[in-house]
């Protein structure tokens, strides 16, 4: 936040990529539909984050015997399965320290984070790179976190996240384009690759046994 630039500072900038320009000029009116629809919008992203690299990086942990991802316990959002590090190198050291423990772990750039609320967050630069699909899907995704957060429930907050954002994301290339819209059919061509990558892993997690751990898939 503290390296953090207005929009208005980043608009005024002569030095400002086309992408970047008409991603924020069309901001505003992204959060004004996110708003329409009883989102939290409060101060979230009336600030730049004009750093590219991700904004952290989280540790996964799982039970190479039954699958069950490792629960970290945090106060106030409770437990969840993953563990946010500012720093790349934080989140390796807690990678190889569950690995050391019997987990099976590996850390993963995180592009976009929500404080639930808490916080005004700033938006990240590396969005402002992002195609306006994955964008969009983003933005929103985050602000139903703003808005909605059952403490302990990593799985239906996520999965509240994902449809709602991508619903509004959807409602949001319908009111700038129209039904025709060549970034709406894109758009639901992601949700649906992103439907049938789910669907494909929860087979694999069905037909799986520990005889499997080491087959080749």
């Amino acid at each position: 936040m503290a390296g953090s630039k207005s929009r208005k500072e980043l608009l005024e900038s002569s030095q400002l990529p086309s992408d970047w320009k008409i991603a924020l000029e069309e901001l505003p009116a992204m959060l004004e539909l996110a708003q329409s629809f009883g989102l939290n919008v409060g101060g979230a992203y009336q600030r730049i984050d004009i750093d590219a690299n991700p904004v952290s990086y989280i540790v996964v942990a799982a039970d190479p015997k039954i699958l069950s991802l490792h629960q970290w316990a945090f106060p106030i959002v409770g437990k969840a399965p993953y563990k946010g590090f500012r720093y790349e190198s934080h989140a390796e050291a807690e990678r190889r320290r569950m690995e050391l423990k019997g987990w099976v772990a590996d850390s993963y750039p995180v592009s976009a984070f929500s404080s639930l609320g808490w916080f005004p967050e700033t938006l990240p630069g590396g969005l402002l790179y992002a195609s306006e699909t994955y964008r969009a899907r983003v933005i929103f995704h985050e602000l139903v976190h703003r808005t909605i957060f059952y403490p302990g429930r990593a799985d239906l907050n996520e999965s509240l996240a994902n449809y709602l954002g991508d619903e509004l994301a959807r409602k949001w290339f319908i009111t700038r384009d129209g039904l025709e819209s060549p970034s709406l059919k894109q758009l639901n061509k992601e949700i649906e690759d992103s439907a049938q990558l789910r669907e494909y892993l929860h087979q694999l997690i069905q037909n799986w046994s520990p005889e499997t751990l080491n087959a080749d898939i």
